[in-house]
């Protein structure tokens, strides 16, 4: 999508005189320690999802959950963040003078109908440059958001003074500037993981009411030195598999960071739950989990496999177990397979492996 700069410049100047002239008039409700089913007092997040209900920036489902471990859609993600952090500005307006301005706009992406429920969350976040369109013009709501991305936008849209974050990643700057603010919840493991309802919530709500000193937050330097590099014993299962293949004349799996995050969310999923299924907690089988990361976009045919394991030994013992089972030897000898992604959280592993055919 094309949108002059200067319409942009022109919306954006409208949407803050909006703001000064909006006037709320809702009324903060009282928090209740336990709102639903799957968020009771034991539930770490379970004073930012009330916060964030009861400010109408996040709602529940029909069923009474909340669906905390479900991971955040660009769609969702959109309209929670321009509510929290711009409530006076109306999306509406929004719309109006984007069309107004250059009517040959709209609709911003193809992807993005007009109507729909989250298209004018999409024109103010367009607005205030804090999300934007991949290479094909489109926007893919449907598509689940990680931490690294989540990140900057919270950044940008709560105003932040960015960090000097060394590495190579671009995301660290701001990833560093949430861990300063203590604003990274301690369940986040990777700025590759999907970013969940809890995790969103909590990060929000840190942020808007400068919550800082829960002993739930990661240092600076623990979040990092954790994100700086895979896990030794994560290494090793990458290199124990591509050496066996390697014996038997078979090409290396690659390193995939989107294969990690779908084995990643699980493997959080068993080690917070102690459930040792390839279902998770929430519903979500493996190629749900996969697809949520976009490994699977504009692939009309795909392979995919998961090995899962439960010990409290090394990357070499899981190994073990895995080649002595005939099917998950095949998983991961199989020629089928190009990519891979391992993860291990507490006695949990989870290798996903998987190809996709263009």
């Amino acid at each position: 999508m094309t949108v002059h700069r200067n319409t942009v410049a022109a919306v954006s100047a409208l949407l803050v005189l909006s703001a000064w002239l909006f006037q709320s008039t809702q009324n903060p409700l009282q928090l209740r320690a336990t709102i639903f089913d799957d968020v009771d007092e034991t539930h770490p997040y379970k004073k930012a999802v009330a916060y964030m209900v009861a400010h109408g920036f996040m709602q529940g489902y029909e069923d009474g959950s909340f669906r905390p471990q479900s991971p955040v859609n660009r769609a969702e993600f959109s309209r929670v963040v321009v509510e929290a952090a711009y409530p006076r500005t109306s999306g509406d307006v929004c719309m109006l003078e984007m069309r107004k301005s250059a009517p040959e706009s709209a609709p911003f992406f193809p992807d993005v109908p007009q109507g729909s429920w989250f298209e004018k969350y999409v024109c103010v976040a367009l607005v205030y440059d804090l999300l934007t369109g991949y290479d094909d013009h489109t926007f893919k709501p449907s598509r689940t958001i990680n931490v690294a991305e989540a990140s900057k936008v919270l950044v940008l849209a709560f105003g932040m003074e960015l960090a000097e974050g060394a590495g190579k990643q671009w995301y660290v700057p701001y990833t560093e500037t949430l861990v300063h603010a203590g604003a990274m919840p301690k369940s986040v493991l990777s700025p590759n993981s999907f970013l969940t309802r809890a995790e969103l919530a909590e990060m929000i709500y840190r942020l808007r009411e400068g919550v800082t000193d829960a002993p739930a937050i990661y240092s600076a330097e623990a979040f990092h030195e954790a994100a700086a590099e895979p896990n030794e014993a994560v290494q090793g299962m990458y290199d124990l598999i591509n050496s066996v293949r390697a014996d038997m004349g078979l090409s290396p799996l690659r390193y995939s960071s989107q294969l990690e995050a779908a084995a990643l969310y699980l493997a959080k999923d068993m080690y917070e739950t102690g459930n040792f299924n390839h279902v998770s907690s929430d519903g979500l089988v493996l190629e749900q989990r996969v697809f949520a990361t976009g490994y699977l976009a504009d692939a009309p045919f795909y392979n995919l496999s998961e090995n899962l394991g439960s010990t409290n030994g090394s990357s070499q013992l899981v190994f073990d177990l895995w080649i002595a089972s005939p099917l998950h030897r095949t998983n991961m000898l199989s020629p089928l397979y190009r990519d891979m992604g391992v993860a291990n959280v507490g006695t949990f592993w989870v290798a996903v492996f998987g190809s996709r055919l263009l």
